[in-house]
């Protein structure tokens, strides 16, 4: 752990220094996590796009609304059509209306995309085997608590607000400090000079 100070905790406690540490363990075991399993699914053909599309659509019941999907798989709508039209294309997954409300497009895997849902699901098994195999049942249940607690906080308003860096009134500069003031606002209904 760096003890260095920084713009953001220029006297690091612990606590912060564990934090940081922390959050840092978190992006790169998933960076990790996926990179393994991509290695395992890359002779069944499969890219890390096509194969999370297949878990989700797996994990969420096999046929699912294309925006909760690209919501699920936290990608963009846009960026989630492109990826449908290649696994369309290659007769992984089809796409329909909804019965109901021709405005929504179904997602679903052919019996192709269910064959290789299968294996990718049994890869994904077989690492979290492997991965978890060095925690007993206390150490994973209080891990998944800990996850649990730690994705509620992001779920939670306050999360989503971002907190004022320190600033020149802390003792540090800013970009916002040093940046020359707003103008001044104009009264509602004036007009803007000429």
């Amino acid at each position: 752990m760096s003890t260095e100070p920084s713009l953001i905790y220029p006297e690091p406690s612990e606590r912060v220094l564990l934090m940081d540490t922390t959050a840092r363990q978190l992006f790169a075991l998933t960076r990790e996590w996926r990179r393994v399993l991509g290695e395992r699914l890359a002779p069944h053909g499969m890219n890390e796009a096509s194969w999370r599309l297949l878990l989700h659509l797996d994990f969420l019941g096999g046929s699912v609304a294309q925006t909760r999907l690209a919501e699920q798989m936290g990608i963009e709508t846009p960026t989630l059509v492109r990826l449908l039209d290649r696994m369309v294309r290659d007769g992984w997954v089809l796409r329909r209306a909804h019965e109901h409300d021709r405005r929504i497009n179904l997602v679903e895997p052919t019996e192709r995309g269910r064959a290789i849902m299968q294996q990718v699901s049994a890869e994904a098994a077989s690492l979290r085997v492997t991965v978890f195999a060095g925690l007993d049942d206390r150490q994973l249940a209080a891990l998944a608590g800990a996850l649990d607690t730690l994705h509620e906080a992001l779920q939670a308003p306050a999360s989503r607000v971002t907190q004022a860096l320190p600033d020149r009134a802390a003792g540090l500069d800013s970009p916002r400090a040093s940046a020359p003031p707003d103008p001044p606002s104009r009264p509602a209904g004036a007009s803007a000079p000429s």
